[in-house]
């Protein structure tokens, strides 16, 4: 049912980008056109991420480690990484 509506959302995100008028004098319709295919946009791009997380799983993993360090020591937390 998701991908039918994210279809649905880019088909008429493309139909208000096509019904744009190059050189319009009236700007205010063109700029509500705009602005509507930039929130059909947005919903799109949403409703993807909301896919994605459904196929993969969306799990995260979270890892806590205790570090000790002695006095004059120096630590580092996070990854590292040799370039």
């Amino acid at each position: 049912m998701l991908a039918h509506q994210l279809a649905a959302m880019h088909k008429v995100a493309m139909e208000m980008i096509g019904s744009v008028v190059p050189h319009s004098r009236d700007t205010a319709i063109q700029n509500r056109r705009l602005n509507a295919a930039e929130r059909c946009m947005t919903a799109y791009q949403q409703g993807l991420l909301t896919l994605r997380k459904l196929r993969l799983g969306g799990h995260q993993r979270i890892s806590v480690q205790q570090i000790q360090v002695s006095d004059g020591g120096q630590a580092i937390v996070g990854d590292v990484v040799k370039n």
